[in-house]
């Protein structure tokens, strides 16, 4: 297995580095066979930019492979470019930028590419209503029993209590408590 890569290195055939796993189908080029490349010359640089790009714009419209996201990680997987690169004064931090600049116009829009974010957006904002209508439904509650205690004060309903107490109302309570008891 090291005989071949070193003679395809040799040849000059771009093969994996480092054992990953990027010829993986659905991770990388469209037809699975996309190895991680190493900078090196100004044609490998240019091809690996094009391909970087490329994946970009792939995320960026929404065409998220399975078990990834729309982040750098997933973009240097996509692209089948070691994520390190992406970082400091590496080769392509430029397109780490433009990407992440690109990503929060689309955000600021209102477009959020990956289902799973604007599922949560979405998610996060029926919650938000649903909350919102329990408590005007509580407070509705809260107002209508009060005006039915006002309206009726000797109604059974007047309280709020459980049926099956055994309790008596609070009213009855003080006035059993207020008796003299007879002694034994």
């Amino acid at each position: 297995m090291r005989l071949r890569r070193r003679r395809a290195a040799a040849a000059g055939v771009p093969g994996p580095v480092g054992g990953a796993k990027c010829g993986v189908r659905g991770l990388g080029d469209p037809d699975g066979a996309a190895a991680v490349r190493a900078v090196g010359s100004a044609a490998q640089r240019t091809e690996n930019e094009n391909r970087i790009r490329a994946a970009m714009d792939r995320l960026l419209r929404g065409e998220i492979p399975p078990g990834g996201k729309c982040d750098i990680k997933t973009l240097a997987r996509e692209a089948c470019v070691d994520r390190t690169a992406f970082y400091g004064t590496r080769p392509y931090a430029h397109l780490r930028v433009e990407f992440e600049r690109r990503l929060h116009a689309l955000q600021q829009a209102g477009d959020i590419p990956d289902p799973r974010e604007a599922q949560i957006t979405r998610l996060k904002a029926e919650n938000a209503k649903l909350k919102e209508r329990l408590a005007q439904s509580e407070q509705t509650i809260t107002e209508l029993t009060d005006f039915r205690a006002q309206a009726w004060p000797g109604s059974p309903h007047s309280t709020r209590r459980s049926s099956g107490s055994a309790r008596p109302p609070p009213e009855q309570a003080e006035s059993a408590a207020s008796q003299p008891r007879e002694p034994q």
